[in-house]
């Protein structure tokens, strides 16, 4: 890194000198009034950052917060860190794992006291600093790991949120037996120290590992912001005894503010899809659907599957209530080469399309090429296989 923060964080002027060059949109070390190579760097490294937090953090950017590339990857952007501090009060809250505190520093809101650790002593000097800079007093940062904080604590907090290192020598890993700390055997051993746990989650970790890892599961939140899937949260209730069955609960939001929910319980896992082809409109789910797998587990009535996965549905009539794009069907061929299909999409007069091919070991532009299309948003095209039966579906997009 070349710095450490506690050499710039030491400084006033230098904090401020910083905050003023960033919050000004000045766009290099010449506006620096203290002539130092340490702080040139560090101003360097800054800038890039604040350019990328703009997006993802936006309030704690134009507080002047600072952000290390590690922390600002892994953390929560502001939408889902709002969303969750919606869900989440009490007098205590434990925030394990803390990081930069994107989401501490938003939960901390609906709390009278907030304890939170990690054991990276440069990250708690950095979120004692950002903390000043949002006017969040009330939260006290420990530096200490997770599961010594909690061995040596007694009081049951109303909320325990851990978020989890997902990152092994610097590489991201899947499967939360990689996560450090571990976070099966972590609430095993701890889960009497909260009233309630929300743990984060990969979204490419295991529905069906979770339900087993996690014994108190009430809820498993599916959470996909901008069109892709960005979380899995685990709601946890140890005191309470076991559902029948937890709650799937696939949230969808846009920029800043949820477009859909939808529930269901988490049981019985579904079954294999017997896919098909047939219907008036072609639907493709949202990845949060998609991951849940919420459409296999209650298929609307009339629904078929175009594949095994489920990654295309043919309806009878659109329903807006589910999130995805709907498409009119124009033409469907099941089995036929691509030179018949490109003739027979020019006799529909279609020339151009959007293309996306679904469970067939073509990409979407090779489809294009042999297909001899254009591109355009007026008709879509989708390639994708029921069983033994490859099919393609010409449409017009709907859009709302």
């Amino acid at each position: 890194m070349g710095y450490k923060f506690k050499d710039i964080l030491a400084s006033s002027t230098l904090t401020q000198e910083v905050c003023r060059v960033l919050l000004n949109g000045q766009d290099s070390a010449k506006s620096l009034t203290v002539k130092s190579k340490l702080l040139d760097h560090f101003l360097s490294v800054q800038r890039e950052l604040y350019q990328k937090a703009m997006k993802r953090l936006p309030a704690m950017a134009a507080a002047g917060c600072f952000f290390t590339r590690q922390a600002l990857e892994q953390a929560s952007s502001e939408p889902l860190a709002k969303w969750k501090a919606n869900k989440m009060s009490g007098s205590l809250l434990y925030d394990l794992c803390g990081g930069l505190g994107a989401d501490c520093l938003n939960l901390a809101a609906g709390f009278r006291h907030v304890c939170s650790c990690d054991p990276d002593e440069e990250l708690n000097d950095l979120f004692a600093f950002n903390a000043e800079r949002m006017g969040v007093a009330h939260v006290q940062r420990l530096t200490v790991k997770a599961e010594s904080f909690l061995h040596n604590t007694e009081a049951v907090a109303d909320w325990v949120y851990f978020d989890p290192d997902r990152r092994s020598e610097g590489r991201r890993q899947t499967g939360f037996k990689h996560y450090t700390p571990e976070p099966e055997s972590l609430y095993k051993q701890f889960a009497s120290r909260g009233k309630n746990w929300m743990i984060k989650l990969s979204p490419l970790d295991d529905i069906q590992a979770i339900y087993h890892a996690f014994p108190g599961l009430s809820r498993l939140w599916v959470m996909a912001h901008q069109g892709e899937v960005k979380e899995l949260l685990a709601e946890l209730q140890p005191g309470v005894e076991k559902a029948v069955s937890p709650e799937l609960c696939v949230v969808e939001m846009d920029e800043a503010s949820e477009t859909h929910r939808l529930q269901a319980p988490l049981l019985p896992w579904p079954k294999a899809v017997l896919p098909g082809t047939g219907g008036d409109f072609l639907f493709e789910p949202s990845p949060g659907l998609i991951k849940s797998e919420l459409l296999q587990r209650h298929p609307p009535p009339g629904w078929i599957s175009g594949n095994a996965r489920g990654t295309l549905w043919f309806a009878p009539a659109k329903d807006r209530s589910y999130p995805g794009r709907w498409t009119e069907v124009v033409l469907l061929q099941e089995n036929q080469s691509m030179g018949k299909s490109a003739a027979a999409l020019k006799a529909a007069g279609i020339s151009a399309a959007s293309v996306k091919s679904r469970e067939v070991p073509l990409r979407s532009e090779e489809v294009r090429k042999a297909l001899r299309l254009e591109e355009g948003d007026q008709y879509r095209i989708y390639l994708s296989q029921a069983g033994k039966t490859r099919w393609l579906v010409a449409g017009k997009a709907l859009r709302d």
